[in-house]
Formats: C-alpha cells, sequence, structure tokens
C-alpha cells in the first residue's frame, strides 16, 4: 500500500511534484537506505535520494528541501546526487535538532572534568553550556566526540588509575585512524601521562597507554595489510600534504590539474598523475611519497613563500567563518538547512572568549589545556586547513572559552568592573578582527552576558 504522496514524479517540462526540468534527461530515485524506487510511483512522504544530471535542475512543490549533497560515486561524472526530505521539513527540523545537540551536549558532559583547577569549574560548565550550539555545526559527530574523550582521559591520567590510561590510548588510536594529523597531539598525552611520576610508575603508565592505543590501531593496521594484498590500498597523506604546499596552495584546499577534488581524485587521479610523471607504474604507498616529496621541494625552492603561507593557514585556523570547507561549504549548505539557518555559536564567538581563557591558564601555570589545543592547531598547518578538519579543534577551544567566561566574571567586582568593561569591548574587536560578521559580534556579547552572569550568581 502507498503512502500518502508528498511529490510525483512526471515527464513535464514542470513538475508537479519533483521532477528533471528536461524530460529527455533521466532521474534515480532511491529510499534513505539505498532501496531503488519506481520513477513513475508517487514518491513517499520521507527523505529520498536522487540522482539527476548536474546541468539540470530539480523543482519541488509543496513541502521538501534540501539535506545533503555528497560526492557521486566513480563512474557518474556530470551527475548529482542529493538527499531531500518530501513532506517532513519540521519533523526534519526536530530529528536534525535533536542529532546535533545530543553529541554537542555529550562532547560538554565529557568536557566536565576539563576544569584545570579553576576555583568555579561546575560554573564554566554551566557556561559551556551555553556553547553547545557551537557542536551543532558538527556534521562528523565522531571527530569531536573522539577529541572530547580523549581530552576527558588526558586530564584524569592525574588519578594515576590504569582505567584512564588505557582510556587515553583508545582515545587517542580513535582520534588517530578519524584524522592522522592529530597524531601530534600524542606528545601531549604522553607528557600528562609522566609528569610527577617516578620512572616505573612512568613507564607502567605509558605502558598502558599504548595499550589502549593497539586495541585500535593493531586491527586497523591487519585490515590495511588485508586490503594491500587483494590490491585496493590507499595513502592519501602525501597528495593532502602536496595540496598544502605547492606552488598554488593558498592555505584552503586547490584543484591540482588532472587531480579530481574528492577522494576518488586523491586516491585515483593522484596515483595516475603520480606515474605520468615519473614515466613507471607506483604502488599507492609510493605515490604518496612522491607527492610527498614534491611538497618538500616546494618548501626548499621557495622557503619564504612557505612561511607565508603557513602564517596563512595560521589565520585561517583560527578564523570566525568556515571558509574552505573543501565539500561541506556551511554558507552554500545554510540556506538549505533550517539548523545551518539559527544563530549558532561559530568559530567567532568561541575564540576571543579561548584567548581569555589561555591567559588564564598560563597565569595560573595549568598547561594542559593550552597545549592541547595548540597541537591540533599545529597539526593543520602541514596540510590545507578546511571546516571539517578544524573540527578537532571545537572541544579543547570550547572548555578554553568556558574557562575564559569563569575568568571574566570573577573579576566583576572592585576596579573588576574595569576589566570587565574592557574585555566587553575588546573581545568583539577580536572577533571583528577575525573576520566575525554582525550576528556572530551579538552572539559574542549575548554569550559574554549571560555567561558572566552564571559565574556571579552561582556559588564557588
Amino acid at each position: 500500500m502507498l503512502l500518502e504522496p508528498a511529490a510525483s514524479v512526471t515527464e513535464h517540462l514542470l513538475s508537479i511534484g519533483a521532477a528533471i526540468i528536461d524530460q529527455a534527461d533521466p532521474a534515480l530515485f532511491f529510499s534513505e537506505h539505498g532501496r531503488r524506487l519506481q520513477g513513475t510511483v508517487s514518491l513517499p512522504r520521507s527523505r529520498v535520494w536522487i540522482m539527476h544530471p548536474a546541468d539540470r535542475e530539480l523543482e519541488f512543490t509543496g513541502q521538501a528541501g534540501l539535506l545533503a549533497e555528497p560526492t557521486v560515486p566513480p563512474g557518474w561524472d556530470g551527475w548529482r546526487l542529493r538527499l531531500v526530505s518530501l513532506g517532513l521539513l519540521l519533523y526534519t527540523f526536530v530529528i536534525q535538532i535533536l542529532e546535533y545537540q545530543v553529541v554537542g551536549f555529550l562532547v560538554l558532559l565529557l568536557l566536565f572534568a576539563v576544569r584545570e583547577e579553576s576555583t568555579k569549574g561546575l560554573v564554566a560548565f554551566g557556561s559551556a553550556g551555553l556553547l553547545a550550539g557551537f557542536c551543532m555545526l558538527v556534521k562528523f559527530s565522531l571527530v569531536p566526540f573522539a577529541t572530547a574523550i580523549l581530552l576527558y582521559a588526558t586530564v584524569r591520567l592525574q588519578e594515576g588509575t590504569r582505567r584512564w590510561a588505557l582510556g587515553a590510548g583508545v582515545a587517542l588510536a580513535a582520534l588517530a585512524l578519524l584524522r592522522p594529523n592529530t597524531m601530534l597531539v600524542a606528545p601531549v598525552v604522553g607528557w600528562a601521562a609522566l609528569r610527577g611520576l617516578r620512572p616505573s610508575a612512568a613507564a607502567s603508565r605509558v605502558a598502558f597507554v599504548a595499550c589502549g592505543a593497539a586495541l585500535l590501531m593493531v586491527p586497523m593496521a591487519v585490515r590495511d595489510h588485508l586490503a594491500a594484498e587483494r590490491g585496493v590500498p590507499s595513502a592519501l597523506g602525501g597528495i593532502h600534504f602536496y595540496i598544502g604546499s605547492n606552488p598554488q596552495a593558498d592555505g584552503e584546499y586547490v584543484v591540482l590539474p588532472r587531480i579530481r577534488p574528492d577522494i576518488v581524485g586523491h586516491v585515483v587521479d593522484a596515483r595516475r598523475e603520480a606515474e605520468r610523471r615519473v614515466g613507471h607504474r607506483l604502488s599507492p604507498e609510493e605515490a604518496s611519497r612522491f607527492w610527498f616529496h614534491q611538497g618538500l621541494a616546494f618548501i626548499r625552492e621557495d622557503p619564504g613563500r612557505y612561511v607565508l603561507l603557513e602564517l596563512r593557514k595560521l589565520w585561517f585556523v583560527l578564523e570566525a567563518n568556515e571558509s574552505g570547507s573543501f565539500g561541506d561549504d556551511f554558507d552554500a549548505l545554510r540556506p538549505a538547512s533550517p539548523v545551518l539557518r539559527l544563530p549558532l555559536v561559530t568559530f567567532g564567538v568561541v575564540m576571543p572568549l579561548a584567548a581569555v581563557g589561555v591567559l588564564g591558564c598560563l597565569r595560573r601555570r595549568a598547561w594542559l589545556l593550552p597545549a592541547f589545543a595548540l597541537s591540533v592547531a599545529v597539526s593543520l598547518l602541514p596540510f590545507f586547513v578546511a571546516g571539517r578538519y578544524r573540527i578537532p579543534l571545537a572541544p579543547p577551544v570550547i572548555a578554553l572559552a568556558a574557562l575564559g567566561l569563569d575568568h571574566i566574571g570573577g573579576r566583576g567586582t572592585g576596579r573588576g568592573s574595569v576589566r570587565l568593561a574592557a574585555v566587553g569591548l575588546g573581545l568583539p574587536l577580536l572577533a571583528i578582527l577575525s573576520g566575525a560578521d554582525d550576528v556572530q559580534v551579538a552572539t559574542l556579547l549575548g554569550t559574554l552576558a549571560i555567561g558572566v552572569g552564571l559565574v556571579r550568581w552561582l556559588p564557588p
């Protein structure tokens, strides 16, 4: 029995439902879970995948909206793949709110222990709750979740229990598998595990961290070995390094000649182009090394240009907006998503508050949070900076922003009121210098007012 249709498919030039404008071009329809839907029947009220020619546009009547547009599979050049919601915009809005908000609050709950000896840790956490909307931007939710778990376990290492050492190792491996560049966090985790311990106790704790990492790394190493034996290995580090370190690089993602700007291009085209340049076949690892050496050659030939390029990347790391998002352009997706159209807390709000948190940590000689955030930021610089690659930075800067609110609010008495007023003027200026727009500045002022109010109202 067919469900009540929310849209229909026709062969007219102008459709009464969801149809391709040019009737001579075909379209394929699938359910959200991949089941093929016949194009001659009405489509149900649900999420539907539509594959259609890229030079034709979809037209909708009634309630319909675009949810996602991923890269098309190999062999489908000239086509577009879109996930649309038919007749369930309110339902979709609620689901997206719950999906992103649950992840956001889970991240914040994990950050509860990250207080760095703050006298008002609970208040800092409550202030951080104001920033939960930031995580609603996170499409790749496993990355910030793994980062938050690692940060939590790293802080708890000081308790001396083996479970936190094991947990830190597992979280470090999970984050490294999701974002290999974040392995630069490992020295910070190691320092947190070793500080203040006798050599024997330090060796035991490091062994547990290593065992935790091995629980994930060893199975993945076996999987990679089996994939290589079956002729389907892949290595992306070299091409990603070259994308961020070549004569045309600008700090963001740049499209290279003969290499498609997607995962297929980075695996297949990059290897083919490397083979063309050297004149013989290469393994994936050899192709990756080729591109890595090409990047090093650029650095040796023009070190001054490379220094300026790294400074530009650092700007993108700290930038208020999500530019250069490599397949996930928030500005492009915002008109199609009711969630992204909300006045969300973004880096333009969090970064200025986090700067205050860093200063407070340094004054108290609490190095862990700043070192953790710095290591994540530095891990981006050898490659290119894009929105989703900056996501691991979100949990530590959220925690630093919460501590910043705690620090600001705790100084709001007596002569501290003058400093509070100066902060109220200085933070918006800092946000504007980082590229924040009017909405972000207003959100920053609102977050500052509510956060300071919480710090003053709640008991120590």
